[in-house]
């Protein structure tokens, strides 16, 4: 799925990206004078330039979870990260590929400053106990 950013009258991005920079495949701009900036999916973006901020789920279905584990003389234990502005702890669980790409390498970093063995591992039996509705 391709990121839509908003570009703003000087040449950047809401979010920071600019044209100095390579500008990443999969990245597309709108201009902020476009009558529909609704279409961005960018959510820096959206939510700078005061538009509601919705995540947009893009896997069809979910077959598969990667987990980054911990393990030591006690078992093992889902590694936690903190991330984001105010340094939540987020588990390290992705539901594809190529955002377990982006967590292995904050693994990595923890193990070493840490020096946590740790290991990465896939779930795959789905078992759906229950819905949530608003």
């Amino acid at each position: 799925m391709d990121i839509i950013h908003i570009l703003t009258t000087n040449g950047n991005t809401f979010c920071g990206l600019t044209f100095e920079k390579d500008w990443p495949d999969g990245h597309l701009w709108i201009g902020i004078d476009n009558y529909n900036k609704e279409i961005s999916t960018c959510a820096t973006c959206r939510e700078v330039a005061g538009l509601r901020v919705k995540p947009t789920n893009y896997l069809k279905r979910i077959d598969s979870i990667y987990a980054i584990l911990s393990i030591d003389e006690g078992g093992e234990g889902v590694v936690g990260a903190p991330i984001g502005p105010d340094s939540s702890m987020v588990p390290l669980i992705a539901a594809d590929k190529e955002r377990l790409k982006d967590l292995k390498v904050i693994a990595e970093q923890l193990a070493k400053q840490l020096g946590w063995k740790m290991k990465i591992v896939r779930f795959t039996t789905r078992e759906e106990i229950g819905e949530i509705n608003s």
